[in-house]
């Protein structure tokens, strides 16, 4: 029995860093990500049939490579221009950052998004680090309908050994912790699929007691998102690459 369990335990970086991609449409990228899984989502782009690369993130002040504070979507769109992006093909859309719902939130204004800019696509992959996967897949699923299909690729993990993360400490937080906002995906989407964003009559009360019921911290799924979109045209009527949501 323990050996089954030292198996499932070992296996589990592999389940949550899904990767089943579309490799054409819209190529959406986490900004939170780390630089050299970010460096990747370039190679992706230029190997897949892609309109758009989509770089989402919040707008929280960072220090960039320019020495001047911007969100991490600006910072991690500069670091792909610095790749050799073509930057006809980049958008940057920030998004105000909050405590919790913050993968459902991006997913949200990536939707509104593709509404509001009359791209015309038939698929989204998203792409993420790691463990993350699963559960960026099934919360942009949520947010995106039936209008898409929504592929998934796992960037290369490279904040522990995926391997060996039982024996380490940021292994298994990381690993642990996105198991735990996966599992409370799947949850809030099957008992309150009908509503688009965390609904405000989830109380803290009852998000308390899912996470009494799992034991361990759940990252960035403890809330709801009830943002919108705006996105300001050029002097070309055509979007502006980069946009703030308010």
């Amino acid at each position: 029995m323990s050996v089954v369990l030292i198996i499932g335990a070992m296996s589990l970086p592999g389940f949550l860093a899904v990767t089943d991609p579309v490799r054409e449409g819209v190529l959406v990228v986490e900004a939170w990500i780390p630089e050299r899984t970010l460096a990747d989502s370039a190679n992706v782009f230029n190997s897949g049939h892609y309109r758009y690369l989509v770089i989402v993130g919040s707008t929280t002040q960072r220090n960039g490579e320019s020495k001047r504070a911007t969100t991490d979507a600006d910072l991690a769109a500069s670091r792909l221009e610095n790749l050799g992006l073509d930057t006809k093909k980049l958008v940057a859309i920030s998004v105000p950052d909050k405590s919790f719902g913050r993968t459902l939130g991006r997913a949200m204004a990536v939707r509104r998004w593709l509404d509001s800019s009359g791209t015309s696509v038939c698929c989204v992959d998203i792409f993420t680090a790691g463990v993350h996967a699963r559960k960026s897949r099934i919360l942009f699923r949520h947010a995106l309908g039936d209008r898409y299909r929504v592929g998934i690729i796992a960037g290369p993990e490279v904040r522990y050994d995926p391997r060996f993360w039982l024996v380490s400490k940021r292994g298994v937080w990381i690993v642990l912790r996105n198991l735990a906002g996966y599992l409370y995906s799947k949850l809030w989407i099957l008992f309150k699929g009908n509503t688009e964003m965390y609904p405000a009559e989830l109380t803290r009360d009852k998000r308390s007691s899912i996470v009494s019921l799992l034991h361990i911290g759940l990252g960035d799924h403890r809330g709801y998102f009830d943002r919108g979109v705006g996105l300001t045209p050029d002097s070309t009527g055509r979007p502006n690459r980069s946009c703030a949501l308010s």
